[in-house]
């Protein structure tokens, strides 16, 4: 019989190798679920066994709930709603949060409690006559004061008007007073004298 050849001893080599792999891996999971079945008692040993629901589990009661803060302090959400119905009132007028919320579930849900509809106002025509009055004097000042702290603006000056050109004349003198109108021209050497009723100036050679 010849000898097997180098590839057949490989092949027979890797396959005993294996089969001792599989075995070996097939003793560890042996030994961890005996490992396990000896723990399993001991575990659930130590572990209590729950008896009854757990304070958890118990119904909330709105009713028997306290109030924690403001003038109600230590009272019950059944005491509040028997001592102070404005409070309640006051209560479900708007959303609330936290304990006021429990406490607003408490009142709609198991009280029945609603908000009384407000009544409408009954309005005097001389009282909302005066008031009126009193806005429009109160507007008609303020509009009056709003310029106030403001810098006025300035006018724009007027363009000079031209003037109109006037002829000059010479004064001719004489000894006789004589008026001098304004388009006269009055050499030197002359007496002038003002009418203070007319305010027409006269004018004559000197003596």
């Amino acid at each position: 019989m010849a000898p097997p050849s180098r590839a057949a001893a490989k092949r027979a080599a890797g396959a005993a190798a294996r089969a001792e792999a599989t075995e070996r891996n097939k003793a560890k999971d042996q030994t961890a679920n005996d490992r396990v079945a000896e723990l399993t008692p001991v575990i659930a040993a130590s572990e209590p066994v729950a008896e009854g629901p757990s304070a958890d589990d118990k119904p909330i009661v709105l009713a028997d709930e306290i109030v924690p803060a403001g003038k109600h302090q230590g009272k019950s959400f059944s005491d509040v709603f028997a001592d102070d119905q404005a409070f309640c009132t006051w209560l479900c007028r708007e959303p609330r949060k936290g304990w006021m919320g429990m406490l607003k579930v408490y009142l709609e849900t198991e009280r029945g409690f609603e908000v009384p509809a407000e009544e409408a106002a009954v309005v005097d025509e001389e009282d909302a006559a005066q008031q009126a009055a009193v806005a429009a004097a109160r507007a008609k000042l303020l509009a009056k004061g709003a310029g106030k702290g403001y810098k006025k603006p300035t006018p724009k000056p007027e363009a000079p008007k031209p003037a109109t050109p006037v002829c000059r004349i010479p004064f001719i003198p004489t000894a006789q007073w004589q008026e001098v109108l304004p388009e006269h021209v009055c050499p030197k050497g002359l007496q002038f004298i003002m009418d203070v009723r007319s305010g027409k100036n006269f004018a004559r050679l000197s003596c």
